[in-house]
């Protein structure tokens, strides 16, 4: 009865490695293509980090693979606290 257990565990071993062996992972160009990047600002507008993160938004996009659009989005509170809750 040991013999038959162990069997099964090594069939069902290898049967899941060849199942997750066969997928593919997806190159970033393609993943980001068409696609909209948020950049979550935790300062209210008009400051110098909204200023900041504006000016990196605007040129990141050629930088990444596939260009994603990036649209800066503030949400101040609680000293930054709320933009990373919301992260």
């Amino acid at each position: 009865m040991k013999n038959v257990s162990s069997k099964a565990l090594i069939a069902l071993a290898l049967s899941s490695t060849a199942l997750f062996a066969s997928g593919q992972a997806q190159d970033a160009a393609s993943f980001y293509k068409g696609k909209t990047v948020n950049v979550v600002i935790g300062f209210s507008p008009g400051g110098g980090y909204d200023l900041y993160a504006r000016v990196v938004a605007k040129y990141m996009s050629k930088h990444i693979p596939g260009e994603p659009t990036l649209v800066a989005q503030n949400m101040p509170g609680a000293g930054s606290l709320r933009a990373a809750m919301y992260l």
